[in-house]
């Protein structure tokens, strides 16, 4: 990962930390799909805020210019799983992801609604990593992460616990040009 991502990645991180402590709220996927390079549960990269947040619904007050998060009532944390979209310039989708639950003892919890949108291969929060990149030929691997370019910048990352060898997080994002 390139200074710059890991910089991005972290404003991000302390963006969504920064969140007012309001009631969370789930996404309510009407679309149930991931499509690599493009969206995931109907938010599109590059689409307006107001339709991605039309997409998963009211987030509980957890949204700002900069992102929104969908979280389980009363998870401050995100151990519950998560959903978030990234914005740039406060108007346009530059990111989407979602996150599985953290197990009570070691690993990943896969519970719905995070794990409900699948690509029209079956991929998906839960499943492995050799499906993935049997379903993905072109996937590129470092460590635990698995990663498929798209053109223009777009990246489509799936992180997978390295014991079980489950994805627990989904990203697709627009990386910068001096990324």
């Amino acid at each position: 990962m390139s200074a710059v991502r890991l910089v991005l990645v972290a404003a991000a991180l302390v963006a969504l930390g920064a969140a007012p402590s309001a009631q969370a709220a789930l996404p309510k996927f009407k679309d149930r799909t991931i499509v690599v390079g493009k969206s995931i549960g109907g938010v599109k990269l590059g689409a307006p805020a107001a339709a991605a947040k039309k997409a998963w619904g009211a987030t509980g007050g957890l949204c700002d210019e900069f992102s929104c998060l969908y979280r389980v009532k009363g998870d401050t944390n995100g151990t519950s799983g998560e959903g978030t979209i990234a914005f740039q310039n406060k108007t346009k989708v530059t990111r989407v992801s979602l996150k599985s639950a953290i197990a009570a003892k070691a690993g990943h919890t896969f519970k719905a609604p995070f794990t409900t949108p699948k690509t029209s291969k079956g991929i998906g929060l839960g499943s492995t990593a050799a499906k993935v990149k049997k379903a993905y030929p072109k996937t590129k691997e470092s460590g635990n992460f698995l990663t498929i370019a798209g053109a223009g910048g777009i990246s489509t990352t799936l992180t997978y616990d390295t014991a079980t060898k489950r994805v627990f997080e989904i990203v697709i994002e627009l990386i910068p040009d001096d990324a």
